[in-house]
Formats: C-alpha cells, sequence, structure tokens
C-alpha cells in the first residue's frame, strides 16, 4: 500500500499534546510566538533546499459562517503547507472555537501570515517546530526517564520489589504464600523478554 516512507501516515500533534493554556487574562488580539528552527524540505529533492520549519499554531475564531475559510485562505494566498488541522470549542468562550494547525513554511511566510491574521482571529499562538533542540545547560536539572522501550530494561530491577521489601505493617508480611506468589510474578516480570 504505501511503497515509500514519506507516503505513510505520520503522527503529529495535537491539541492535547500541546502544552499552550489559554488564560482568562489574556487580551483579544494577543500575539506570542516562539522562535522556531531552521530545517530542510524535500530532503529527497536536493535541488530546492530553502529554509522550512514546522510550527504549530493555534488561534481562536467566533463562531460564525466563513471564519475559518477566511483563515485559511490567509495560509492558501501565502503558499504555507498545511500538515494537520484540527478543531475544538473554546475552553474559554462558548461563542469561539480553537484552531489548531500544524504548518510547513519558512520565517517571513509565518511572519506575514501573523499579522494578516490578527484582525481575524482573537488569540494566537505558535509553538516550535518538532526538531527544537535544548541546550545541555537546560537538561542539567532534568531527571532521565526511559524513552524508548530498551530503556525499560536499565530501570526495571529498581522499580518492581521482591516479596522481601514487604513492610511489616503490610497485610501481606506474615503470610508466607502471598509472599512466594509476589515473588514469582516479580520475578517472571523480570525475565520477559
Amino acid at each position: 500500500m504505501y511503497n515509500r516512507r514519506a507516503d505513510r501516515p505520520r503522527r503529529v500533534k495535537s491539541f492535547d499534546s500541546m502544552n499552550i493554556s489559554f488564560d482568562d487574562n489574556q487580551i483579544n488580539n494577543e500575539f506570542n510566538k516562539a522562535n522556531y528552527m531552521k530545517s530542510e524540505d524535500n530532503k529527497e529533492n536536493n535541488e530546492s533546499v530553502a529554509e522550512r520549519a514546522r510550527a504549530s499554531v493555534i488561534f481562536s475564531l467566533k463562531n460564525e459562517v466563513g471564519g475559518l475559510v477566511k483563515a485559511l485562505k490567509l495560509f492558501q494566498e501565502k503558499h504555507v503547507n498545511l500538515v494537520h488541522i484540527e478543531s475544538r470549542k473554546s475552553k474559554r468562550r462558548n461563542s469561539e472555537f480553537e484552531i489548531f494547525l500544524d504548518c510547513d513554511s519558512d520565517r517571513e511566510q509565518l511572519n506575514e501570515i501573523f499579522l494578516l491574521l490578527r484582525p481575524h482571529v482573537n488569540l494566537i499562538s505558535m509553538n516550535p517546530p518538532e526538531n527544537f533542540s535544548v541546550e545541555e545547560d537546560d537538561m542539567e536539572s532534568v531527571p532521565w526517564f526511559p524513552t524508548k522501550i530498551s530503556d525499560l530494561d536499565k530501570c526495571a530491577n529498581r522499580v518492581l520489589m521482591y516479596g522481601s521489601d514487604l513492610d511489616a505493617d503490610h497485610p501481606g508480611f506474615k503470610d508466607n504464600v502471598y509472599r512466594k506468589r509476589r515473588k514469582y510474578f516479580a520475578d517472571v516480570a523480570m525475565n520477559y523478554r
């Protein structure tokens, strides 16, 4: 069905995965945007290597006929590729809808669109692209956590507790049958591959 990796469906961000909060004290037409990194577009086609970036944009529209069409028309006029679109009722106001766009565009086009969107939408916000990197100095305070399934092998024996580690006030502390059963399941889990 899919003969190339680029043809396959891919996971994209969504409203639920975004860490954007629209505060009630924000004023209409407030404009927030984070810096986003440059990335190469069309890696298969090396002839047209442009400064392009993937950015996630969220804006709020009044519930009126043609509101979304007007906003999306601006993206079409500036030749911005929309990769993913979602909409939902606004959590701030019942008379509005929030629109989530995952777009692929260069910096100049995106800046122009932000300026053109301001009069048509109530709130606008942009997150950096997926390939946004954080400096190592900022990462020192972040604890390590497993990111791949193979990382679980490094910490699995620290998480699972055997029957001998029960507290004295635990109901199964004096129950040898319970402790054997608990040890059996912990052994099965530790040795499972």
